[in-house]
């Protein structure tokens, strides 16, 4: 399965610019414990709420002043939109993540995968498979049925 078809699109990225304090906001307001940096809406880094707890404050950063460029980790682990979930599992597993940035081809942020986002795709899809095997042995009841029916009245 393509990325592009399970990837949240529902992204606010921050620039490098952005400052610690408001970066933080922002993780809080989305519930987010990751934010993706982009510059000219290209991924260029990741800013964690690992980052913003541990090394702003063991580091002594100002969050008011203090830009998110000075904490982001980069380059950012990524996979493009066209790629196949598990080439993303792959990277997540490598980079002991729990989501993986989505870009388009050309660079622009396209998304996020989250193993949450995996685990709902895997429970839709069993949901899914059980409600048409479901289908498959009604049908194939109700065939038995008729012609035992048949049988029985010939």
């Amino acid at each position: 399965m393509q990325l592009r078809h399970i990837a949240r699109r529902s992204v606010e990225p921050v620039t490098p610019d952005t400052t610690l304090r408001r970066a933080a906001l922002k993780l809080i307001q989305q519930g987010v414990t990751a934010l993706p940096v982009c510059r000219n809406g290209r991924l260029v880094g990741t800013l964690t709420a690992h980052d913003l707890i541990v090394r702003a404050t063991s580091e002594r950063r100002d969050p008011n002043r203090t830009p998110v460029a000075d904490l982001m980790s980069q380059p950012a682990t990524y996979c493009f939109e066209d790629q196949d979930l598990r080439e993303a599992l792959r990277r997540m597993r490598e980079g002991h993540l729990t989501r993986i940035w989505v870009v388009a081809r050309d660079g622009r942020l396209a998304g996020v995968v989250r193993l949450r986002d995996v685990l709902l795709q895997v429970a839709r899809s069993e949901t899914d498979e059980r409600a048409e095997a479901g289908t498959e042995e009604k049908s194939v009841d109700q065939s038995t049925q008729r012609r035992t029916k048949h049988v029985r009245q010939n």
